[in-house]
């Protein structure tokens, strides 16, 4: 029988050749298009016939499209677009707008702006509003200061972010400068009597709460003005002229003063006028009532009662006609008539008498007379003496008599020097004695039956003159006042003249004109000043004092202020309604409420059973108030566009709070029609029958709808510019603007492209004239007449010829505008150390957009339009680029970088463009995972990678399955070859058995094959080497035991080998 064959093994070598192919598949170059080599730069995308074919209208850089049928995606826009992601397109924004946020088309939805207009809570503005700053990138940016921020500016962190100083604060907050690091610190509430201040604590107000006036020396406000100062209708103390106490019109030429000040008197003006003139005193008067007699001297010098001089400097009063006096007292008595010295003011105290007049002492002795002091100096002629004594009789003998006289000029003169009025010397009778004589009383050598106004009797019946300051008086001094002059009130408490009534006390007019004002006693304990009408009342408090509401314990008393109240100024003014303790009278001065609770961030104090409402500047949420936008003054919601009041600067319109009015709207400068309100805050439709955009009024067009065009002088909408004296402004203008004024007739020159106020020095003019005024001549197009410099012609006169009016402040040389309508000028040249900018003279320019020429001395636009910032002196070298534009090294500022960079702009720092990943032509950002678009080769190559990456792998994915299959297929088939070889051989086997069986004790030690060292698949290798039993050879039964085992053992032998 035949030995069956071994069986198959794993096919290892196709195996081995599936993986060779899979490694040669991806080794393979790849497979290169017909385009290779071609790349589309800029607005171009590579179509499949491989050209460059444009982008739609607004895209920079797009990507071929999917069919023919489609346009193809935009992956970025020009400016003035905006990248709608979900369409694929660039749709245009308002014309204002450099770039926008929406594809709405709105003028409030801009991202950027075209120089020189700056971006502002989402639309482009000429300037920024107060409350924010010009940042780069053209953008407006919220002032710091903790929100009440009027004024700041710039400053420049490079990467660190942006940030704002604070220049101004809101009224009523200041702010310090800011440290050594560039912190600026918030502003700060200013003190409650000040209105604006400039620092901490109530001395340095710059202006004053209502009702209280502001000392600049001092910083202060209170409730009067300084000496020597009054004040304005601005509530400010202005110096007066010298020497007023107080004035009118204080700070102007026409300043008048309403009293003097110490030092100098009141003299009177012209008729007609109101107010005095103020004269200084005689040297060493501290106060006098005219140019001649001191009222009180200075300090160290005494006031000499005979003439009201002041005395020399020393500590006694003059020998000659004065008595001494004691050193603490101000005045130094004057004699009596008869004496040269004395010791006294009276007849009987002359230490030495009158020239001709003897001593009662002398031996010479002339009658007595009734009633004569016998200590008194006397006559010796008796009542009268002739005439004085010569100076050689006197020199000579001193006792000797002078010649007499018949008699005196009165019979009423006792003793006289001669017989003429005026030389009586004393009176007869003593009025102290109970003698009255007709005329007792001796005034300026005459006798009188009464003293005059402003003198008052002394002893031995002489009249001395009142003190200055009293119109009548009982003596001389100034406490012995009893009436005052003009301008004074009397102190009855003290018998003074005061020119001002001393604190507790009010000058009150007296009902009889002759006695004049009085200084009256306030009532309340305490009161420094209270009002002529009610001398009960109180409206100041005397030092240490505070002045209280009305209430118990007086108005004046020295504790805090109740509850409720707070100090301003030495009063207890009111808190707001709600509030128990204050530090102002504004609600968000509320420290403490009447409940206990300190008042809600944002929200005012309840009030009895009405809830506490919240400030401005804050809107309620739930039970709290929350702040709103930074725009708002007022609103009622979070967002911008929930305003229901503006910060000043702004315009309130549909809820936003905006630098200017919509497109199709205005702002009115008058009070609204019929109402007479006014519209300040809000803006008005134009007419649209008559414009398209307006300002001011609704009928003052600043754009017209098309065709029409505007006249720009009359701001109303024509069909044509009028041929006599105004033209287009620009190729396809739509402006009518006035001919120069040299011109009479004039059009737009065919040769300009150009457009605005600035023209290409070195391009052609944007007008020619055909016809000029009288006095003009025509040379290429223009009229031709000179000013001086520093002149321009601002108009014609009747006659047509040339009205030269001067150029404006700072200006060498100018013209007239063009673009206006009145006669206002523009600057050529400016003078020295100025620079020149849009017409104007300026000493620096612009931070943004310009740059310096010192050359030429201007400011000069860099050249690039999306250039924030340029190097001098053209400004061709960008530094760094507006807001959404990026700068590329050696090309400038662009609106998307070029392929193969990206744009980078970091929050606070201007974008750049830097370069992608190697062999990247559109990425986020330097790494690969972030290359959104390959370079076709690259692409190509790993697009092949990937293809025979994945044909490999399902190459062999396919023949690792086939290989299974075929085994499993191999494996059952050898099962069945084996389980019908061992039916054959059993078929074979069972005959020979039966003739030669074995003896059972053969059998029990034949060893069986399962327990023999034959293998133990002898059974399967009898299945695989016998044929099936049809193909079996016949066996020899003579031969048949010998046969059989050699064939057996033939086959075991084959099997193991």
């Amino acid at each position: 029988m035949a030995v069956p064959s071994p069986p198959c093994r794993p096919p290892r070598a196709l195996l081995l050749l599936v993986l060779l192919l899979a490694g040669l598949l991806l080794l393979a170059p790849p497979v290169r298009p017909a385009c290779e080599g071609t790349l589309c730069e800029g607005a171009f995308y590579l179509a499949p016939d491989c050209a460059c074919t444009p982008c739609p209208s607004g895209c920079t850089s797009c990507t071929a499209p999917k069919s023919t049928d489609q346009p193809a995606p935009c992956t970025a826009c020009s400016l003035g677009h905006f990248h709608d992601t979900s369409a694929g397109a660039c749709l245009p924004c308002h014309r204002s707008c450099a770039a926008c946020t929406s594809a709405s088309r709105s003028e409030f939805e801009c991202a950027a702006c075209f120089a020189p207009n700056v971006l502002f809570n989402g639309h482009c503005v000429p300037a920024c509003p107060p409350g924010t700053a010009l940042a780069p990138g053209r953008q407006c940016l919220p002032c710091s200061g903790g929100g009440h921020c009027a004024a700041c500016h710039h400053l420049d962190t490079g990467s660190e972010g942006e940030a704002t100083i604070c220049d101004a604060c809101q009224p009523g907050w200041y702010t310090d400068e800011p440290d050594e690091h560039g912190h600026q610190p918030p502003c700060t509430r200013c003190h409650v009597s000040c209105a604006t201040c400039a620092g901490l604590g109530p001395t340095a107000c710059t202006s004053c709460v209502d009702g209280l006036l502001l000392d600049p020396a001092t910083g202060r406000c209170g409730r009067r003005c300084p000496e020597g100062t009054s004040p304005t209708e601005a509530a400010e103390c202005v110096a007066c002229p010298a020497g007023c106490l107080a004035c009118l019109e204080p700070g102007t030429p026409q300043a008048t003063c309403t009293g003097c000040l110490d030092g100098w008197f009141a003299a009177p003006l012209a008729p007609g006028l109101f107010g005095v003139a103020c004269d200084p005193c005689p040297e060493d008067c501290l106060t006098c009532s005219s140019g001649a007699e001191c009222d009180r001297c200075t300090v160290g010098r005494r006031l000499l009662l005979g003439d009201f001089s002041c005395a020399p400097e020393g500590d006694a009063c003059p020998a000659a006609g004065h008595a001494p006096s004691p050193p603490e007292s101000p005045l130094c008595p004057a004699c009596h008539p008869l004496c040269d010295t004395c010791s006294g003011p009276g007849p009987g105290d002359c230490l030495s008498c009158r020239a001709g007049l003897l001593p009662a002492s002398s031996s010479i002795t002339g009658p007595s007379f009734e009633g004569e002091d016998p200590a008194a100096c006397h006559s010796p002629c008796g009542p009268f003496l002739a005439s004085p004594p010569s100076p050689d009789s006197a020199s000579s003998d001193s006792q000797a008599p002078a010649p007499c006289s018949a008699s005196c000029a009165s019979a009423s003169c006792e003793v006289c020097t001669g017989p003429l009025p005026g030389q009586c010397l004393r009176c007869r009778g003593d009025v102290a004695a109970g003698v009255a004589p007709a005329a007792p009383y001796l005034w300026q050598g005459d006798c009188r039956e009464a003293c005059p106004e402003g003198t008052a009797p002394g002893p031995a019946g002489v009249c001395l003159a009142c003190h200055p300051t009293c119109a009548e008086c009982t003596g001389q001094q100034e406490t012995q006042c009893t009436r005052c002059i003009g301008g004074l009130s009397l102190d009855p408490a003290a018998g003074m003249c005061r020119r001002r009534c001393l604190d507790g006390t009010v000058a009150i007019d007296s009902e009889d004109p002759r006695v004049g004002a009085q200084c009256q006693p306030c009532r309340a304990a305490g009161c420094a000043a209270c009002p002529p009408a009610d001398l009960d009342a109180c409206l100041r408090c005397a030092g240490g004092l505070l002045l209280h509401p009305p209430g118990a314990g007086g108005p004046c008393q020295a504790g805090p202020c109740p509850e409720g109240y707070f100090t301003l100024s030495g009063r207890c003014e009111p808190c707001a309604a709600g509030c128990r303790q204050c530090s102002g009278p504004e609600v968000d001065r509320c420290d403490l409420c009447t409940d206990g609770r300190a008042p809600s961030p944002g929200a005012t104090c309840p009030d009895g059973n009405r809830p506490g409402a919240c400030l401005e500047g804050y809107f309620p949420q739930g039970d709290a108030c929350a702040p709103c936008a930074s725009t708002c003054a007022t609103c009622d919601g979070p967002s911008g566009r929930q305003c229901t009041g503006c910060a000043p600067g702004l315009l309130l319109q549909e809820g936003q709070c905006r630098a200017r009015c919509a497109a199709g709207t205005f702002h009115p400068v008058s009070p609204g029609p019929g109402d007479g309100s006014s519209h300040a805050a809000d803006c008005l439709p134009c007419d649209t029958n008559a414009c398209l955009e307006c300002e001011d009024f609704a009928d003052r067009c600043t754009a017209c709808h098309e065709p029409l065009l505007l006249h720009a002088s009359l701001g109303t909408c024509v069909e044509a510019c009028p041929e006599d004296g105004t033209r287009l402004d620009a190729p396809h203008g739509r402006r009518c603007v006035s001919c120069d004024p040299s011109c009479r007739t004039c059009r737009l020159n065919p040769d300009y492209q150009g457009g605005g106020l600035e023209e290409d020095p070195d391009g052609p003019p944007a007008e020619l004239c055909l016809v000029c005024h009288e006095a003009f001549e025509l040379i290429d197009g223009s009229c031709h007449s000179r000013c001086r410099d520093g002149f321009y012609i601002s108009s014609l006169d009747d006659r047509g010829s040339p009205v030269c009016a001067a150029c404006p402040h700072l200006c060498s040389t100018c013209a007239r505008n063009p673009n206006t309508s009145s006669p206002t000028a523009i600057c050529v040249t400016c003078l020295s150390d100025l620079l020149l900018h849009g017409g104007s003279c300026v000493q620096s320019c612009p931070p943004v957009g310009f740059v310096e020429d010192t050359e030429g001395r201007s400011c000069v636009p860099c050249q690039d339009r999306l250039c924030d910032r340029c190097d001098p002196p053209d400004g061709t070298n960008c530094q760094r680029c507006i807001l959404n534009a990026f700068l590329h090294e050696g090309v400038g500022c662009v609106e998307s970088c070029p392929a193969g960079f990206f744009g980078s702009s970091p929050e606070g720092a201007p974008g750049v463009c830097l370069s992608c990943a190697e062999g990247c032509l559109q990425c986020s950002g330097r790494r690969t995972d972030q290359c959104t678009k390959w370079n076709e080769e690259r692409e190509l190559y790993w697009r092949t990678m990937v293809i025979g990456v994945s044909v490999g792998c399902s190459i062999l994915l396919c023949l690792m399955l086939g290989t299974v299959v075929v085994y499993l297929t191999l494996r059952q088939r050898r099962r069945a070859a084996k389980a019908a070889a061992a039916g054959a051989l059993e078929a074979a086997v069972a005959p020979v058995s039966g003739e030669t069986s074995p003896t059972p004790e053969a059998s029990a030690h034949e060893p069986s094959s399962s327990s023999s060292g034959e293998p133990s698949g002898l059974s399967e290798l009898a299945a695989t080497a016998a044929p099936p039993p049809e193909h079996q050879p016949p066996v020899e039964m003579d031969h048949s035991s010998q046969a059989l085992h050699v064939d057996s053992s033939d086959s075991t032998h084959s099997t193991r080998e």
